[in-house]
C-alpha cells in the first residue's frame, strides 16, 4: 500500500490574554495548513511611549507587542520601524498622529501571518482631512481596524498553525514524488526566490526547523512535467544544504521507458519517459517492475516495451543498487572542492589543486591542518586525486547519511531524469567551460571554447564562462535550465564514478584497490571484461541484452559503439569510450575543453590515477 503523509501539529498555542474569539479553522493538505481568525484589541503607542519592537514567532506576535520577557528577540530598532513607516501607505490617524501597521507577509500564498507592528510618524495634524484621508490610503485586507476609541483600535487578522509531513522519504500525493529525506535534520532545505535570492530554513534553539520557513521550501519545488517539446525550464528539483554548505539535489525514484533511440547513436539524445513511484514501486493503481522489459525494433528504431524501476533505487547490488529499497538519493549539486584549514578548523579555505601533492590527498578531522570535501558553487574543481582518495574521501565524508563515491548507476538515474520531461526535455545542457576548473559555470553555447574570462549575475555576453545563477547563460548549464538542477554534469572535469571493469590490471591495485575491495557492496558498480578485452567487447559485454548486463547507467542503452577510448557515438554525439585493459576506471561528463563530445552521456575509460582533468561527486543516502 502507499505511504501517505504522516500529519503532525506544530507545538505551541496562541495566548489566551490574546484570544478574545475563534471563528474559523480550516485545514486543506498542500502544506498543511490550518488557520483561525482571532480579534485583538491594541494599545497603540504614543509618540513619547515608541519602544522597540520584539517578536518570537507568529503565532504569539500580539504577546510579543505588549510583553518584555527576556525569552523575546528584538528584530527592528525605532529608527528600522520608522522608516518602514514613511515607506508605507497603510495609515491610520489618532490625535493628530498618523500610525500605520506593518505586517510580515510572504507574498504569493492565499493564507497570510502578518506581524503587527506600530510606530509613529511624522505629525500632519495642521494636513487637511483630504489630505489626511490620501495620505492613509487603502489598508490590507488583513490589516481591519474596525473602531478606534481612546487611542484603542481593535485588530481582526489572521494567524497560522501548521501541521507539516515528515520528510523521511514517504510518498506525497500532493506533489507526485517521494518526499526528500532531510535525516532528521542533516540536511537544511534550501531554495531561491523569485529575485533569485538564497533562502535557507532556519532553526530554533531546540534544533527543530522554523514550521514556516519549511512550508515555503515545500511549496517551492516541484518536479513538473514539461509539454510538447519544450524545454520549459520550470521544474524545481528539491535543494538542501548540509552544515558545511555544501549544495544537494534531491532524486527521487522513478522508472523510466525509452522510447526513441535505444542503443543508437544520434545528434540529439532519445525520448526517455518518467514515472515517479514509491518505494514498492507503485503509482496509483500501477505497480511498475524491477526486470528490465523486452525491446522492440532495430537500429535506430529500438524501443522498450515496457517501464522498469530505474536499479539506482533497487536492492539488485550487481546492477548498481542498494541494500534496501531507496525513496530516493542526495547528488552533490557540484563537482566536490578540496576545503582546507589551518588553524583546527576556526577558517576554511578552497585549495586549488593545481597538482598531486595538493590534490592527491586523504581528508582529515583532527589535528591543526584539516581537510574536507564540499560541494560549492564558483570553487575550485578538486582534481589531481587518484581513484582510491576519491572512494576513501567520499567515503568520510559523513557516514551517518551513508555518503560514497556516486556510482555509475547514480549517474544514469541523475542523467535520465535531466534528459526527461522533469528535467531538460531533450534539449543539450551547456556545458561548464570554465578554464580555471570552477564549479557551476556555463558556456555560452553547448561546444564553445574553453576560456578563463568569467562573466558574472546580468552579463549578457556573447562569449566567456556565466556563472551558475547568471540567468542568461549560467543556469543553462544545470539539469533543470534553473537554479535548481545539478551542474557541472557536462565539461569541467570528467568525473570518476564507483564503477571499473574487474579485470585484474594492475591499475586497478595501485590506484584503486579499495573498489576492487568493495566490489560487491552496495557503494561499488563493478562490469565484467569480455572474454577477448577490448573497449568494444567489453561494451558489448555490457549490456542489458546479455545475463551480466548493466542498464539505467546511461552507457549501452544511451550509445551504440565504443570502438575506441575517444569514439563519439553516444546521445549529443558525446564520447562512447568504454574502460578496458589499462583504462579500467570509469569517468563521466568530459572536460572543460572537450567542446562538443563533453555531456552528460559521454563515457571514458582511465587509469585511476591522479589526473589535472578529473575529479568526482559525492551522494548521499540517508
Amino acid at each position: 500500500m502507499k505511504k501517505k503523509l504522516n500529519l503532525r501539529k506544530q507545538d505551541g498555542a496562541i495566548s489566551l490574554f490574546t484570544i478574545l474569539a475563534m471563528l474559523f479553522f480550516i485545514v486543506f493538505i498542500l502544506g498543511v495548513v490550518a488557520t483561525m481568525t482571532v480579534k485583538h484589541n491594541m494599545q497603540l503607542e504614543t509618540a513619547s511611549e515608541v519602544k522597540d519592537i520584539y517578536t518570537k514567532d507568529a503565532t504569539s506576535a500580539y504577546d510579543a507587542m505588549i510583553s518584555d520577557s527576556s525569552d523575546i528577540i528584538p528584530i527592528y530598532t525605532k529608527e528600522q520601524l520608522f522608516a518602514m513607516a514613511m515607506n508605507s501607505t497603510e495609515y491610520f490617524e489618532i490625535n493628530g498622529k498618523v500610525y500605520k501597521f506593518k505586517g510580515n507577509v510572504k507574498e504569493g500564498y492565499e493564507i497570510k501571518t502578518p506581524i503587527y507592528i506600530t510606530t509613529t510618524a511624522q505629525d500632519f495634524s495642521n494636513l487637511s482631512q483630504t489630505a489626511k484621508d490620501n495620505i492613509r490610503g487603502t489598508y490590507n485586507d488583513y490589516f481591519r481596524p474596525n473602531i478606534i476609541i481612546d487611542g484603542k483600535v481593535e485588530i481582526e487578522y489572521e494567524e497560522e498553525i501548521l501541521t507539516l509531513p515528515d520528510f523521511d522519504g514517504s510518498w506525497a500525493d500532493g506533489k507526485g514524488v517521494n518526499l526528500p529525506n532531510l535525516a532528521n535534520g542533516k540536511l537544511i532545505p534550501v531554495y531561491w526566490d523569485s529575485s533569485g535570492n538564497e533562502k535557507v530554513v532556519t532553526k530554533g534553539t531546540n534544533g527543530e526547523f522554523n514550521q514556516y520557513e519549511l512550508r515555503d521550501w515545500y511549496n517551492d519545488w516541484k518536479y513538473e512535467e514539461q509539454t510538447g517539446n519544450t524545454d520549459g525550464k520550470t521544474s524545481k528539483w528539491a535543494n538542501a544544504k548540509t552544515e558545511d554548505g555544501s549544495y544537494w539535489v534531491w532524486i527521487p525514484r522513478f522508472a523510466y521507458k525509452i522510447t526513441s533511440n535505444l542503443n543508437y547513436n544520434a545528434t540529439n539524445s532519445g525520448t526517455i519517459d518518467i514515472v515517479f513511484v514509491d518505494v514498492s514501486n507503485e503509482n496509483g493503481n500501477t505497480i511498475y517492475a524491477n526486470a528490465y522489459p523486452t525491446v522492440s525494433g532495430i537500429n535506430g528504431s529500438k524501443t522498450m516495451d515496457n517501464y522498469v524501476v530505474h536499479p539506482a533505487f533497487g536492492i539488485d547490488i550487481t546492477k548498481g543498487g542498494w541494500d534496501n529499497n531507496l525513496p530516493g538519493f542526495w547528488v552533490a549539486k557540484f563537482s566536490m572542492s578540496l576545503e582546507t584549514s589551518t588553524n583546527s578548523g576556526s577558517t576554511w579555505s578552497i585549495t586549488n589543486t593545481t597538482t598531486t601533492t595538493l590534490g592527491n590527498v586523504a581528508t582529515v578531522d583532527t589535528g591543526t591542518t584539516r581537510r574536507r570535501v564540499v560541494s560549492r558553487p564558483s570553487s575550485y574543481i578538486w582534481r589531481n586525486i587518484s581513484a582510491q582518495n576519491m572512494y576513501n574521501n567520499s567515503y568520510n565524508y559523513d557516514r551517518t547519511i551513508e555518503s560514497h563515491l556516486m556510482k555509475n548507476s547514480e549517474w544514469g538515474a541523475v542523467v535520465y531524469l535531466a534528459d526527461s520531461k522533469y528535467g531538460r526535455n531533450e534539449t543539450r545542457m551547456m556545458m561548464n567551460n570554465n578554464g580555471n576548473y570552477k564549479t557551476g559555470f556555463a558556456s555560452y553555447a553547448y561546444n564553445s571554447a574553453s576560456t578563463t574570462t568569467e562573466r558574472p549575475v546580468g552579463d549578457t555576453s556573447t562569449t566567456g564562462t556565466f556563472v551558475y545563477n547568471n540567468t542568461f547563460r549560467g543556469v543553462l548549464a544545470s539539469t533543470t535550465g534553473n537554479i535548481y538542477g545539478v551542474y557541472d554534469m557536462a565539461g569541467g572535469v570528467s568525473e570518476a564514478v564507483a564503477s571499473f571493469v574487474d579485470n585484474g590490471n594492475s591499475n586497478v591495485n595501485s590506484n584503486g584497490a579499495i573498489l576492487a575491495t568493495n566490489k560487491n557492496t552496495k557503494y561499488v558498480m563493478p562490469y565484467s571484461k569480455a572474454g577477448t578485452e577490448s573497449t568494444a567487447n567489453n561494451y558489448t559485454a555490457s549490456g542489458y541484452n546479455v545475463v551480466t548486463g548493466k542498464y539505467g547507467d546511461a552507457i549501452f542503452e544511451t550509445s551504440n559503439r565504443s570502438s575506441s577510448n575517444t569514439d563519439n557515438r553516444a546521445w549529443f554525439t558525446n564520447y562512447s569510450g568504454f574502460p578496458a585493459t589499462t583504462n579500467a576506471f570509469l569517468m563521466r561528463g568530459g572536460a572543460y575543453n572537450s567542446t562538443a563530445n563533453a555531456g552528460i552521456f559521454a563515457f571514458q575509460g582511465f587509469t585511476g590515477a591522479a589526473n589535472a582533468s578529473v575529479g568526482f561527486r559525492v551522494v548521499l543516502c540517508p
